[in-house]
């Protein structure tokens, strides 16, 4: 298994832009989002919908010092996210 590894502010900046990353959710789920190259992202909640209170949302996203920082337009209270 490989390990993890701390990616840069500019390491993040370069490999986000049109990437899409499942995310490890509760339960064994995933979480799909992706990530354009003009800071929005859109995501996919499948069977956490009723969870999240959305099937799909959007957002924005950037890079702050060495985080990434998002923002959803529904999900997580819509609150910011380092």
């Amino acid at each position: 298994m490989a390990q993890p590894a701390q990616l840069s502010g500019q390491d993040l900046g370069e490999l986000l832009p049109g990437a899409t990353i499942q995310i490890d959710a509760p339960l064994g789920y995933k979480l799909p989002v992706r990530f354009g190259t003009d800071g929005t992202m859109t995501g996919e909640a499948g069977e956490l919908a009723s969870y999240l209170g959305s099937p799909t949302d959007n957002g924005k996203w950037w890079v702050k010092g060495d985080q990434v920082c998002h923002k959803w337009s529904k999900w997580l209270d819509s609150k910011l996210q380092c």
